[in-house]
């Protein structure tokens, strides 16, 4: 049986997700396939030649449009169609039933024993319909809509991603990966406070795999290269959440890997003894973020309870340790004034970091900020 994975990629990076999905269906005697793409004489043309059994989307919100128009023109092709990612996860529910919706199932939350689920059900010929976390679109147009299964307790049980699936993986300079799901911080505007509700009573939110896979999956990768990668960029929303798992990652890293490094820190989470460690295992920058330099706009409108001398202290330690700094921020949140997006500027001077970025608030459906920005 062939999956065909159609699915962006978000700067240029394919989503470690897919990966992982290609990975488990592989080690159980699927074939997978990858296109980067929303042009439909692409994807017809790779169908035409391959004759896949599946085809499975992953989307976010601002792209569901354009993955549902093309997929409502391959729908000559008669192949079952399903979607995933975080569109599905959060609003799967609603456009589901929508005369619109051309796929016939999405994908609610993990999908790695979800997907591999339903391969198996489809290749055996046997019913797919109570598989958990999925909605499905039965022929007749009735909407069945399963629990989720609990969250995965021991991500050491899953296969190394496939990064063979990514045909621009051999080349890059910079090899990005996600080590850690789950994120303990209630920020607003970020999808994590949803994913918390969405899982609640269902496992460990927080889980990160062992130090020694985390290596070892390090090492698969880069020896996949076609040249040793520069510099290592881990994009887990908080890096070393667990100071212990911290310690032995980084002593393994620095004797194993050896490659400059980057990650994510939540400002509150940087202390002298967690970034000392980082430090001496090469890490090179260190991103956190301000998002707005109002105090009490940061506490009530974000839900990030810091202040800006805390978030000054941070960065101190940060460039102290001989780290750089990128630091995040956010302008247009609601009410913003001129008054306050001059704040952000000058506490961002304040903190001199070597690279400061902004972005526009991005009011996603179903977001506590969002709700309040209505």
């Amino acid at each position: 049986m062939k999956i065909l994975f159609i699915a962006s990629k978000h700067g240029g990076v394919m989503s470690q997700g897919i990966m992982y999905l290609s990975a488990i269906l592989k080690k159980n005697k699927f074939e997978t396939y990858y296109l980067n793409t929303y042009n439909y004489r692409k994807v017809s043309n790779f169908i035409k030649e391959n004759k896949p059994d599946l085809l499975a989307y992953s989307t976010t919100s601002g792209e569901y449009k354009y993955y549902n128009n093309l997929n409502k023109k391959l729908k000559n092709f008669g192949i079952m169609s399903v979607i995933g990612g975080p569109h599905a996860t959060f609003f799967g529910k609603e456009f589901m039933k929508q005369k619109s919706n051309s796929f016939d199932a999405a994908c609610v939350g993990e999908g790695e024993y979800a997907m591999l689920d339903l391969c198996k059900s489809l290749r055996d010929g046997k019913n797919y319909y109570n598989i958990k976390n999925w909605i499905f679109k039965k022929p007749n147009g009735k909407i069945v809509i399963n629990k989720l299964r609990p969250l995965i307790d021991d991500l050491d049980e899953l296969p190394f991603p496939d990064f063979k699936i990514d045909p621009d993986m051999k080349n890059l300079k910079r090899v990005i990966f996600w080590l850690h799901r789950g994120c303990p911080s209630n920020c607003t505007y970020c999808m994590n406070h949803k994913w918390r509700e969405l899982y609640r009573g269902l496992g460990k939110i927080i889980r990160v795999p062992t130090p020694r896979y985390c290596i070892e999956m390090i090492k698969h990768r880069i020896s996949l290269s076609s040249e040793k990668p520069e510099r290592i960029l881990f994009e887990d929303d908080n890096f070393g959440i667990d100071i212990k798992w911290l310690k032995k990652f980084a002593k393994l890293y620095k004797k194993e890997i050896g490659l400059p490094w980057e990650a994510h820190l939540y400002p509150t989470l940087i202390t002298a003894k967690r970034i000392k460690i980082m430090a001496d295992a090469g890490c090179k920058i260190i991103e956190t973020a301000i998002e707005t330099g109002n105090e009490k706009r940061r506490r009530e409108l974000l839900k990030r309870p810091m202040t800006n001398e805390q978030i000054q202290d941070s960065i101190d330690i940060i460039h102290e340790n001989g780290i750089g700094v990128r630091i995040q921020n956010i302008l247009l949140l609601p009410g913003e004034t001129y008054r306050t997006a001059l704040e952000t500027f000058r506490l961002n001077a304040s903190c001199k970091p070597e690279v400061a970025t902004t972005s526009k608030f991005q009011p996603y459906p179903g977001l506590e900020l969002t709700k309040k920005a209505i």
